[in-house]
């Protein structure tokens, strides 16, 4: 019984459960009267009054929960639980910002207080906030892995929005990158994938971010699992190929970027990736002709043209 009020406390827009061995409506109602009278003649006892303020919660009766939680902030203005329980009422009222203010209170004094976490989670979603909402729940779940209220919602969320938030984190990957914001970038793609472990851009970006770090094994993981996902995506064939060139491996890198040719020839990207591969295995000629190919698909291809006079001013050096 203890663990079933315990819950219902938390739970901001549930209806309060019912406590074993109250069932009977007289019973409740004894009960009720009883901590009512304790609570009136005990105005200054913090307990006392809690106890009022929790069976009103639990009764249905938030507006004079309201009020109760509110005269014991008087006198123990940073008392959590009371903060966080005024928070559930405002929030089952309607009053989402007062009751976020309350969480925010808490959190303020207990950064890892679990309760509260969830509960502004549950505000942020109840406000259409569902990346906010990921968040709070992810906090909680990191301090208590299983807080149950945490994980409902959270599952919940990522059920309905998942593919909306891997997106939005995905996006705010790319400004952060952009910005130079690396590690923060790589963060915010590891958030997408929590919420759509399918997100093909967040595999790819991961990969592309984790090259440029010289985390080559890393990528290469996330690369795989894009293809996986999307087993003919050019651009990935691509990447994977350019990457193993990097790591020495010059048969795997081929047959990836033989397949980007196969699947799209009208593309100078993979002719461009299949001049560096033989550029690398010292074949300048096939690698001169690789980048001519890229240049016929596309004049304007600055780095096939970089890479091509590369080459001819190697050529011509090495010419007697």
């Amino acid at each position: 019984s203890g663990r079933l009020a315990h819950v219902s406390r938390w739970s901001l827009f549930v209806v309060p459960l019912v406590w074993f061995g109250y069932s009977e409506r007289s019973q409740k109602s004894t009960q009720f009267a009883r901590i009512e009278l304790i609570a009136s003649q005990m105005p200054d006892s913090v307990s006392a009054q809690y106890a009022l303020g929790e069976a009103l919660k639990d009764a249905g009766k938030l507006r004079g929960a309201a009020t109760v939680f509110e005269k014991i902030l008087v006198i123990k203005p940073d008392d959590s639980e009371t903060q966080n329980n005024l928070g559930i009422v405002l929030a089952r009222l309607g009053q989402t910002d007062r009751a976020m203010h309350y969480f925010d209170q808490v959190l303020e004094r207990e950064p890892d207080h679990v309760e509260a976490l969830t509960n502004l989670g549950l505000a942020h979603a109840h406000k259409g906030n569902f990346n906010e909402a990921l968040r709070y729940y992810e906090a909680a779940l990191r301090i208590d892995p299983y807080f149950e209220l945490a994980q409902e919602n959270h599952d919940r969320a990522v059920a309905r929005f998942g593919s909306d938030l891997a997106e939005q984190r995905n996006t705010r990957a790319v400004e952060l990158a952009s910005q130079g914001h690396i590690e923060q970038a790589i963060d915010a793609l590891y958030e997408a994938l929590k919420v759509d472990p399918q997100s093909v851009a967040a595999h790819n970006n991961l990969g592309i971010i984790l090259t440029g770090q010289g985390r080559g094994e890393e990528a290469l993981v996330h690369y795989r699992h894009a293809l996986r996902l999307e087993p003919q995506a050019v651009s990935t064939h691509v990447n994977v190929g350019l990457l193993l060139i990097r790591l020495g491996d010059f048969q795997q890198a081929e047959q990836h970027i033989l397949q980007a040719i196969q699947l799209n020839p009208e593309l100078p990207q993979p002719h461009n990736a299949l001049g560096l591969l033989f550029g690398a295995r010292g074949d300048k000629e096939r690698a001169i002709d690789c980048y001519r190919r890229a240049l016929n698909r596309d004049s304007d291809y600055g780095e096939a043209r970089r890479n091509l006079e590369r080459e001819l001013g190697v050529s011509r050096k090495d010419t007697p």
